[in-house]
């Protein structure tokens, strides 16, 4: 379910500073915002975990 993120709530992580320039920097290369790749990000790490839990049959 896909929601408007202006209408999300800000969520301030905490990150290592090299990860924090990785980040800006592939934003900066695909014309993308920090919090987009973020999203992108986090929702692909969810996925791969949801599949090896399949995978795993939990």
């Amino acid at each position: 379910m896909r929601v408007n993120i202006r209408e999300i709530a800000p969520c301030a992580v905490r990150m290592q500073p090299y990860l924090k320039r990785w980040f800006q920097e592939y934003a900066k290369e695909n014309d993308r915002s920090v919090n987009y790749v973020l999203n992108e990000a986090l929702e692909f790490f969810k996925q791969h975990k949801e599949e090896e839990k399949k995978i795993a049959g939990i």
